[in-house]
Formats: C-alpha cells, structure tokens, sequence
C-alpha cells in the first residue's frame, strides 16, 4: 500500500537535513519514487512510470529521468533529477531547463519537474515564452512549510489531477497570476525611485503605475511585493566574519547592509504597537521576541511553536543556529525555541510580519517606531 504523502515528504524532509541522499542514484531511487508512488502512480508498471523514457527517439538517444504516463503514449509528467545541490548554481539550472526543453521538441508533456531532491521547480509546457518563465511553483523540500509542499505536490502532480485534468486548469490559472506577479514586480524599483525623488508612498506610486496598465492591485499586495523586494539581497545565508572584518550585527539597531552591500547606519527603535497594545523594544530582536511573547500569550505555546516550525530562522535547540536569542517560555519536545538573530535589520521585521500573518493578522495589526535620535 503507498505511503501518506505527507509521511513520506515529513521523512524526506529529516533525510535531506542529515544528508543522507549522497547522490543522483539516491534522489532517484529513494526519493523521487517515494514521492511519485505517494502521488498515486504505479512505480511498477513502466508503462505508467517509464524511467530512461526516449522523449524524441527519431532525432537522437536523450533519455527523460522519469515520465508518467496517465494515458498511454501520452506522458503527462516529465522529471528530470539531479544529485543534491546540483540545482543551486544558475549555470547548472539554466543547462538543465535547456534539456528538459528539448524534450518537449516533438513529445511534449503538459508538466516538467526539475528536482535535486530539496528543490522542486514545476513548470507548465503548454504555455508560450522561454522555457524558464514556465516555471510557476518552486519548492524547498527541506526549509518549507509542509502543508505547501503537500497541497502543490497533490494539485499539479497527482495522477488523479494530471489524469482529471484539474492539474492543468490549476496551472494556467497559476501561470496568468505568474504573469500578473511578475509586471507587479518589474515595476517595484521604478516606484521606489520615484518615492525617492518625490516623497510619496512608494505603495501609492506602485498601485498607480499597476492602474495605467488596466492591472488592479491590493494594497496588501502592492505592500508585500515592495517589501519582498527591499529585502531581496540583505538576508543573506550567514558567514563566519573575518577577523580583520569582524562587525557586530544589527542586535542593537547600529548598523545595515545596503543591496550593494555597504554599511549604512540603521537608527534603533524605541517601541511597537501591537493590536492597540504598546511595547517597548529597543532593537529588532527585541521587536521579534516580544511579539513572539505577545502571541503565546494570546494562542498558547504549542500553536506558537508550530507556526514558528516553518521557518528556516527559528530553531528548536542552538543547532545549526549561528546566534541564538532564546524566545522565552517556548519548548517542544523539551527543546527551547530560538530565534536566529545574524539577519539584517529589515529582515528581522520582516520575519515579525510573515510571523504575525501565520497567525491571521495582518502587518497592519503591527506598527513600528524608529528612534528619533
């Protein structure tokens, strides 16, 4: 009998933290099948699951890692695998949608699926553009939510959805909000320009500039993809410094990195406002420990403690935590909850936001003042 798919996924997921999968062989073998059969497919009848299947046999031998067949000589997934972490380097992912392109030259399939076992990249075939821009649902095994990695494995890549059809309805309806998101993203510096130059919100300038292209956008909407932005290229996987180098993170709001990653003086706060409640916080750590205390006091501990599960900057225990602040008075499992504190300052409230949102509030619930020092 196959196994739950959010079994095997809870189970691939502590393999890919211990780095057991050692090589393409391992991704292929006790990964990827896993997945696939817990999708519903018969890994057995390689008439349905077809490994080394020859995607345009007339013209020369490429082979497809992996192709699924809901409907005979019709493949409705294509998947290509790649050893751990072979999916990282940009060169390496764009020789490798390359390939998976001209598979599709005379046998197309509707889906494609890069994957190195921790990142999975869904893209929609039947669509037009670069084969890059197809992509509209990218996975981290290993850092995201479960319940995500769960509900878009089931929609767009189970055989009862690719079989029903749901799986494609699902992915053109993704890809038009793809192309939607996109235009919203591309026209973010120009607003951020503008709100330099002329002092308005950058949000009203970037809902206006939406406006003239008959694309309506939420404010909320137009908030986060601007916010999404602005920290794009601070939070940064964390380095030991130097030592001639060394320099203290922002802990008490004194210094930034800049995208070009120049030192600019960042003031510190002096409090928050939470749901109509005033706390003091003299720095951005504090700011996302004590909302953190705020929450356990309103939901629990254990809801707290699952809502901070899913992301990568909170741990349980000190391990793999290179500046641990410990969030006080959560434990699970009889291990303490900490907060990774080596992330710029705007990082640090922008994990306070994404943590309060996990909870059903919105950042508008969340009101933060700057010292006026």
């Amino acid at each position: 009998m196959p196994e739950n798919l959010r079994t095997v996924i809870e189970d691939i997921q502590k393999k890919l933290k211990a780095n057991d999968y050692q090589n393409e062989e391992h991704v292929r073998l006790s990964l990827v099948a896993r997945v696939v059969q817990a999708l519903g497919w018969d890994i057995w009848d390689p008439a349905e699951v077809n490994t080394e299947f020859y995607a345009v046999p007339r013209e020369d031998k490429t082979k497809v890692d992996m192709a699924l067949f809901s409907t005979p000589q019709k493949p409705g997934v294509f998947i290509e695998i790649k050893a751990v972490g072979k999916l990282m380097n940009d060169n390496d992912l764009a020789a490798t949608e390359l390939q998976v392109r001209d598979y599709n030259r005379n046998n197309s399939a509707p889906f494609c699926v890069l994957t190195d076992g921790r990142f999975w990249r869904l893209y929609y075939s039947f669509t037009g553009g670069e084969f890059a821009a197809k992509c509209f649902r990218n996975l981290d095994f290993r850092n995201d939510p479960l319940d995500d990695v769960e509900l878009s494995l089931d929609a767009f890549l189970s055989k009862e959805n690719v079989a029903g059809g749901n799986a494609r309805r699902d992915a053109e309806v993704e890809m038009q909000k793809g192309e939607w998101r996109r235009i919203l993203e591309s026209l973010v510096p120009q607003a951020a320009r503008k709100a330099d130059e002329t002092g308005e919100s950058a949000i009203r300038i970037l809902i206006e500039l939406m406006k003239e292209k008959d694309l309506p956008v939420e404010e909320d909407a137009a908030k986060a993809a601007y916010q999404d932005w602005r920290i794009r290229g601070i939070v940064k996987p964390w380095e030991p410094p130097k030592k001639e180098e060394e320099h203290q993170n922002d802990d008490n709001g004194n210094d930034d990195d800049d995208k070009q990653g120049r030192r600019r003086k960042k003031r510190p706060i002096t409090h928050f406002i939470f749901l109509g409640q005033k706390t003091d916080a003299n720095s951005f750590v504090d700011l996302v420990l004590e909302v953190a205390g705020l929450l356990k006091d309103r939901h629990g501990t254990e809801k707290l403690a699952t809502a901070c599960r899913g992301f990568s900057w909170f741990t349980f225990g000190k391990q793999g935590n290179p500046d641990p602040k410990p969030v006080k008075g959560i434990q699970s499992n009889g291990q303490q909850l900490y907060y990774n504190a080596r992330f710029s300052s705007n990082a640090k409230e922008e994990h306070t936001f994404r943590l309060i949102e996990r909870l059903g509030y919105k950042k508008s619930d969340l009101d933060i003042f700057p010292s006026k020092e």
